[in-house]
Order: structure tokens, then sequence, then C-alpha cells
């Protein structure tokens, strides 16, 4: 399990600024199970002088899941639906009020980079996020 992260961790050590009090309770709730699930439940195996590490994943994520809650809010309120607009004849086309896979596999991307770039130096974890390189004992012929 993560590590408690209130707003005061998030505005005074982590110097967010993107986020109110109010807001900052759910979305540490749901970015701290997305860090638990990238880490494979490993986050109770965290020597405790390492959590701010983990907290600081978490304000990361925070971050991210915000900015994918204010882009679902644009898709969904019906504003900036409108793709093209004819004057002549009068035509409107509207865009689709989803987010499209290559959005959402963008903000995928975000949340996992904004993560690992804090728990790639946890000794505890670094199993998980560092790429080995191995020798390579073929010859090219």
């Amino acid at each position: 399990m993560t590590p408690p992260v209130d707003y005061d961790f998030y505005a005074n050590v982590f110097l967010g600024r993107e986020l109110e009090p109010v807001r900052f309770p759910r979305l540490a709730a749901r970015a701290g199970e997305f860090v638990e699930g990238l880490c494979r439940g490993k986050c109770g195996s965290v020597p405790e002088q390492d959590w701010d590490l983990l907290r600081f994943a978490v304000c990361a994520v925070v971050e991210v899941l915000l900015n994918e809650e204010r882009m679902e809010q644009r898709v969904f309120s019906g504003e900036n639906n409108i793709v093209s607009e004819s004057v002549g004849g009068y035509s409107v086309s509207y865009g689709s009020r989803a987010l499209d896979s290559q959005a959402a596999g963008y903000l995928e991307r975000k949340k996992k980079e904004a993560a690992v770039r804090f728990l790639s130096a946890v000794p505890a974890l670094q199993s998980l996020f560092c790429v080995r390189s191995f020798l390579c004992l073929h010859q090219m012929q």
C-alpha cells in the first residue's frame, strides 16, 4: 500500500499548484491505486525512508489525472465539438463526444512516465523499473 499523501505534502513539498484542496483526496486515492498497480503491490515493502519518493509519484500522477478530467470535461460539455463549418448552404460537422484511443493512450503514458520518474529511484522497486542490458555473445557475420 502506498503511504498516505495529504494536500500539505502536495502543496509544500511536491510544490504542486494545479489542484485545489477539496479535489485532492479523491484524485490522490486514484493516483495511489495507479502507483500501487504499477508497483505490482510491492509498495508495502518499501522502507519508510523512501516513502517520499512514493508520495512524489502519487502527486505527479494526481496532476496527470487532473489534466485527464479537464480533457473529459471539455469533450463531454459540448464545447468545441464542431470540427468543420461551411457558410454557403450552411453545414456544421460535430466531432465525437469521447476521448479517442490516441488521447487515452497519451494520458496513460503520461501517468506511467510521471510515476516511473520517481519510482525508479526507489531501491526496493528498481527491479521493476530499470532496464537491464546483457552483452551479446553472438558475432555478426
